[in-house]
């Protein structure tokens, strides 16, 4: 198994995605294909799609004002959630992850 955080993804996007696909299918990107990859999926990118359409919300998330494509932060779902919600789910982090991904989400 291998964990991809967000924030890795941010500082370092190429050499992520570069051992991503190594790691998925036994083969590195080139250069240029992680380039490609990292323009089609940009958050930019992705809102430009979901404001013309071809990227949907679904209707639940539609009708709560919510769209697909996030702000482009880390922990940024915190503000999708309610604290009670957050607060259940780093109880059940705690209990089941190991310190080092507890760590990740220390700054959420």
């Amino acid at each position: 198994a291998r964990i991809t955080f967000y924030n890795r993804l941010k500082d370092n996007f190429l050499s992520e995605v570069r051992e991503l696909s190594e790691f998925m299918v036994g083969d590195v990107l080139s250069l240029r294909a992680a380039q490609a990859v990292q323009a089609a999926t940009s958050v930019n990118a992705t809102k430009k799609l979901e404001e013309t359409g071809k990227f949907t919300t679904n209707k639940a998330g539609k009708a709560r004002g919510h769209t697909k494509v996030r702000n482009g932060t880390v922990c940024g779902f915190v503000a999708d959630v309610t604290p009670d919600t957050m607060q259940k789910a780093i109880s059940i982090m705690h209990k089941t992850l190991t310190p080092e991904l507890n760590s990740a989400f220390s700054q959420c």
